[in-house]
């Protein structure tokens, strides 16, 4: 499978008004925070460029699936997100996406990697009440519950400091 293709031709929006539909699969390659989008795992764009009087429009509609870590119990579980976006471009004007409007091919990387970083989440949780990893053996509690001694609670952690010969 060919990695997603970003990057499409708008002569054809250069000097009238005009808009070119674009529709393409590939995998994508970002890592982000404990996520990862998989190559196995195609993603589907849809996108149309409009161009009227002074103005580019892009609307894009992405179709991925990631691998997320559960910020509790460190399950990897597989998302899958669907998201339009829709931004305007005065053409002679920068804009903060640094995409050039003035020239054939325009390269969309930027929009699509905003897409997928919004729907990544920087804490994801697999479940509501997800039980975490077990503090003292380290074993998933959603899977299975540890039946260590309870620790005295009132005892501070830091207690044993106490024993030291400073």
């Amino acid at each position: 499978m060919d990695k997603l293709q970003t990057e499409f031709d708008i002569t054809s929006l250069l000097n009238v008004d005009n808009e070119v539909d674009y529709e393409v699969n590939g995998y994508l390659d970002v890592k982000y925070a404990g996520n990862k989008t998989l190559k196995n795992h195609p993603s589907k764009l849809k996108i149309c460029i409009k161009s009227y009087h002074e103005k580019i429009w892009i609307n894009l509609t992405l179709d991925f699936k990631f691998e997320s870590a559960c910020s509790r119990c460190l399950s990897e579980n597989m998302l899958t997100k669907q998201n339009n976006f829709e931004i305007g471009f005065y053409k002679d004007d920068e804009n903060d996406y640094d995409i050039d409007l003035n020239t054939e091919i325009i390269d969309v990387t930027p929009l699509i990697s905003e897409v997928i970083l919004n729907e990544m989440k920087l804490q994801y949780l697999c479940k509501l009440e997800c039980k975490g990893l077990c503090s003292d053996c380290g074993k998933n509690q959603n899977i299975k519950v540890c039946k260590h001694p309870k620790k005295n609670l009132k005892e501070s952690p830091f207690s044993s400091l106490t024993e030291l010969d400073l």
